[in-house]
């Protein structure tokens, strides 16, 4: 029996399913402290980017690419390398750099501005009690920050994932796995 339990933890950590296993104590760079500083990364350069611009109103369309699925193609793209697979039951800042541009290629940031005008109205009242209005037109300029999001499909071509791999990748993501994840995305 032990020596069953120690061929399964030996082939979960030599698979995609690593990703799961809890970081070992002593280690200094996680995969969840990289998911947040990853996330930091992308917000300080999205408002990086916005500081460039002048504007009068901004808008906020898309939201960031799942972490579940962000997660799942850097395991296959990692674990599952034609050329050189790796281990993933660790995390290093090799892995951390893969990690973070699986990331930026599913999530890019699209800014653009728009004029638009706008007609003001001024209601004035003069010193015999008459009320006027007074139109006038002003140039309004509104600043788009779009996040948009790659599909893993079309990832997955990107990347050039065989059927086994995109095949791994769908498994990952399946209602199956859906507990793994809840455990691996909320731990810290």
């Amino acid at each position: 029996m032990v020596i069953l339990v120690i061929c399964l933890v030996a082939a979960i950590a030599g698979s995609v399913y690593a990703i799961f296993l809890p970081p070992a104590e002593d280690d200094d760079m996680t995969l969840q402290g990289t998911v947040n500083m990853i996330e930091n990364e992308y917000y300080e350069t999205r408002d990086q980017m916005i500081s460039e611009y002048d504007y009068d109103v901004i808008h906020y369309n898309g939201e960031l690419a799942p972490w579940k699925e962000i997660i799942a193609v850097y395991a296959v793209k990692v674990n599952l390398d034609t050329e050189n697979p790796t281990e993933l039951a660790t995390f290093d800042e090799n892995k951390a750099d893969v990690l973070r541009q699986v990331f930026w290629d599913m999530n890019h940031i699209q800014i653009y501005t728009e004029v638009v005008d706008e007609v003001r109205s001024t209601t004035f009242v003069d010193e015999n009690g008459n009320v006027s209005t007074v139109e006038t037109v002003v140039e309004i300029v509104h600043l788009y920050v779009n996040t948009e999001v790659t599909s893993i499909v079309k990832l997955c071509e990107i990347y050039g994932f065989t059927e086994l791999q995109c095949d791994v990748l769908n498994d990952l993501l399946s209602e199956e796995s859906a507990i793994m994840w809840g455990g691996l995305l909320f731990a810290e």
